[in-house]
């Protein structure tokens, strides 16, 4: 729902919806230990793709996962320099 390729009445939906508590419940799934590595890697992109709405995102997105890149996987890890790409290409 959030990538950039959403369909033009997702956008719409989106760009009209209060995402905040979407928001705080991603961040929160994020450092949560329990949620699995998977769900952590779409919590990033749900994230990096809402910070066009929010832009607060991108400088909390990128302290999280400057303290979450040595505690998660390789994969973890693969996709936070992914973010990061995605990230700096949006300022």
């Amino acid at each position: 729902m959030t990538r950039k390729n959403a369909s033009m009445e997702i956008r719409k939906i989106l760009a009209d919806y209060e995402t905040d508590c979407l928001v705080e419940v991603v961040f929160a799934w994020l450092i949560d230990e329990k949620i699995p590595v998977a769900v952590k890697s779409h919590c990033l992109n749900i994230l990096a793709n809402l910070n066009i709405k929010h832009n607060w995102i991108k400088e909390e997105l990128l302290q999280t996962m400057d303290f979450l890149v040595d505690k998660e996987s390789i994969g973890f890890f693969a996709k936070v320099k992914q973010i990061r790409k995605q990230l700096s290409v949006r300022s």
